[in-house]
């Protein structure tokens, strides 16, 4: 076989063609591969800054809770603690009563320490709250609960400081 140098030179210009295509080939591949990796890159930016942005909105949501179920507890041992110093002060008077008298007041005294009890216990029902729903029934019972001692510590006052005549 002889080589011609058409020959030679047809494949030369063949060799060219296909390194050149293959080259080609190869910047479209890397540009496709540069862009996959940036696209990539952004939705993961993009993950990350949505769980981050969820992140901060239960924090925000937890932090909401626990102020309110704060507010709440302060509500409800403000209360009690009120009424309480009055019952002191009360169950004071009621001792220097006679005995019929002293046994009212003193049953009133009961009727305020089961109201007491039953405010109290509301205090778990706040701790235990999970969610904000729960708080407005909880605020509500509060009230009621707090109404309720109000009642036995005025008829306890009654009891305790009866009227002059």
């Amino acid at each position: 076989m002889t080589c011609s140098r058409y020959s030679i030179f047809n494949s030369a210009v063949l060799v060219c063609i296909v390194v050149a295509a293959a080259g080609c080939k190869n910047e479209k591949a890397e540009e496709a591969k540069a862009a996959a990796e940036q696209a990539a890159a952004s939705a993961t930016a993009a993950a990350a800054a949505a769980q981050e942005a969820e992140a901060k909105a239960k924090e925000e949501a937890a932090n909401a809770l626990s102020s309110k179920k704060d507010e709440l507890k302060a509500q409800l041992t403000s209360g009690v603690d009120a009424y309480d110093r009055k019952i002191a002060y009360l169950k004071d008077k009621a001792n220097k009563l006679p005995g019929a008298a002293k046994k009212k007041a003193d049953e009133a005294f009961a009727a305020y320490d089961k109201s007491k009890t039953a405010a109290t216990a509301l205090l778990t029902n706040i701790d235990s709250a999970t969610d904000a729903s729960a708080l407005p029934e909880l605020a509500t019972k509060i009230g009621d609960a707090l109404k309720d001692a109000g009642n036995a510590v005025d008829s306890a006052e009654a009891a305790a400081i009866p009227k002059k005549k």
